[in-house]
């Protein structure tokens, strides 16, 4: 069962230094590197690739390599307070991500900001993304936490569909008392990001210069 087990299919590529400086050099990829990274997610069949209004010009970079079979899991904003129409600014922003990534729909989106979903506007953001989703523009709604409490509360309050969560050989707190079994009763799809303490631990970046290096061996 083990030897079948496609580790590929499962991947997720982070795509936060595309379009910003960011990790522990604080450097953006470069042209060259963009290109061979593409060119790896193509030739190991790796489908899945996170990014998000915060990421710059990442949104933009990856649609220019229009890339149709790719499943883009992106993240809302966090919730400007100078905001009035609550609708308008989640459909505005789910599709102005389709126009960057240059496709009709997205495999996911995800609230970056947890707390909105609690403020008292929570409720009209979801019920956005539940309209979008039973038009077919999004497959998935998430939460990006770096709280394992603050899973509880949502998907109790939300059918919420993906949980992405910090978690590292330094990071165990989503082990501690059963989280992440919790999360998979709910029958969560759980997104794991490789952080320690709110700061990079192992980035994109560098785990696939690691996936290279193992390739050639």
């Amino acid at each position: 069962m083990v030897q079948n087990f496609n580790f590929n299919k499962k991947l997720i590529i982070g795509s936060a230094n595309f379009g910003n400086p960011y990790g522990l050099k604080k450097r953006k990829v470069s042209n060259v590197e963009f290109n061979k990274i593409f060119r790896y997610l193509e030739l190991n069949q790796i489908n899945y690739l996170d990014t998000a209004k915060n990421y710059g010009d990442s949104e933009k970079l990856i649609g220019e390599k229009n890339l149709s079979k790719l499943k883009i899991i992106s993240k809302l904003p966090k919730l400007n307070k100078n905001v009035k129409n609550i609708r308008r600014w989640t459909l505005g922003r789910v599709y102005d991500t389709l126009y960057k990534v240059k496709q009709k729909k997205i495999y996911a989106i995800l609230i970056h900001n947890p707390n909105d979903l609690l403020s008292k506007y929570g409720s009209q953001i979801f019920k956005t993304l539940i309209k979008l989703k039973k038009k077919k523009v999004i497959k998935k709604i998430g939460i990006s936490v770096y709280n394992p409490q603050q899973v509880d509360i949502l998907i109790k309050k939300y059918k919420i569909d993906i949980v992405q969560i910090p978690f590292s050989v330094f990071d165990r707190r989503i082990l501690k008392d059963n989280w992440i079994y919790k999360i998979k009763k709910k029958k969560k799809e759980i997104n794991l990001r490789f952080l320690k303490n709110g700061k990079q631990f192992l980035q994109g970046g560098i785990i696939f210069v690691k996936m290279q290096k193992l390739a050639k061996t």
